[in-house]
């Protein structure tokens, strides 16, 4: 397809620069003086099935990448993980309210507190 069409590329190019949606690029081709009627004719169907062909190659490549992983990213790489777990137990033992050392590794990590919550309820899993 892509030979097909080169011959018109410097004309879809000046379409491309001087247009911003299908109407103007028809506005644009039928004031351009140097095209023949047949070159007209045909830069005209490309022009109006150029968003088909891209949705179709768009879509065909899309196919070929990795579905997303469904939820959002974990806040805490497995090694935080065990860290924070570590140093609320550590707090705790010292007399610290298990909820007010929760807090304080929020704030120190930089995530929210149900991700500490997350990370200690998953600590017996991990």
């Amino acid at each position: 397809m892509v030979e097909r069409w080169k011959v018109f590329y410097r004309v879809a190019q000046q379409v491309w620069q001087n247009a911003n949606n299908q109407e103007e690029a028809l506005r644009f081709l039928e004031n351009a003086p140097d095209l023949k009627p047949e070159e007209f004719e045909k830069i005209l169907a490309l022009v109006r099935t150029l968003p088909y062909l891209l949705r179709s190659l768009l879509q065909d490549a899309a196919k070929g990448l990795p579905p997303s992983p469904g939820r959002r990213p974990r806040g805490l790489s497995p090694e935080d993980s065990r860290e924070v777990c570590k140093h609320i137990g550590q707090l705790y033992a010292e007399g610290v309210d298990l909820a007010e050392a929760k807090r304080r590794m929020s704030l120190r990590y930089g995530v929210s507190l149900s991700t500490i919550q997350r990370a200690w309820v998953e600590r017996q899993e991990n």
